[in-house]
């Protein structure tokens, strides 16, 4: 009898954690978070917008890349429309405030939120019996799968 109260919320945990492990992986794997080229760009456009909107103080741009160890072009105060104006002020402040690994984690929980959102509505379409974690877990297991560390 206890054991089916323990497999009740175990099952459902551990489909979750095999989840967050997956979207995981390459950050274990290569010991510091993998990001592209361009990162350096949201985090120096993600700067010059929270300088712009007063949240920080002017960053030197030499300060900015001795920190974030990219390329920045000086800047002239300016924000790019053609990159993701929201995206670089989180990396902007994950800079500034904490590291870029933080980006990482906020990337993993808009991915299990996002995956999460849709199959409720899945479940409630056509699996009504399923359980909720198994319905997340698979489809995030199965992208893993196919990503390229």
């Amino acid at each position: 009898m206890q054991f089916e109260s323990v497999r009740g919320w175990l099952v459902p945990v551990l489909w979750m954690a095999s989840a967050v492990a997956a979207c995981l992986f390459v950050l274990a794997l290569n010991g510091k978070p993998l990001f592209y080229l361009d990162i350096w760009l949201y985090v120096e456009q993600g700067t010059t917008a929270l300088q712009l909107a007063g949240i920080i103080d002017k960053v030197p741009a030499a300060e900015l890349a001795g920190a974030a160890a990219g390329p920045t072009d000086g800047g002239d105060a300016t924000v790019n429309g053609s990159r993701s104006v929201v995206y670089a002020v989180l990396t902007g402040l994950a800079v500034h405030f904490a590291s870029l690994g933080v980006i990482v984690w906020f990337n993993m929980v808009v991915v299990l939120a996002s995956v999460w959102l849709t199959m409720r509505v899945a479940r409630r379409l056509w699996w009504p019996k399923a359980s909720p974690a198994v319905l997340v877990a698979v489809p995030v297991l199965a992208a893993c799968l196919g990503s390229l560390p």
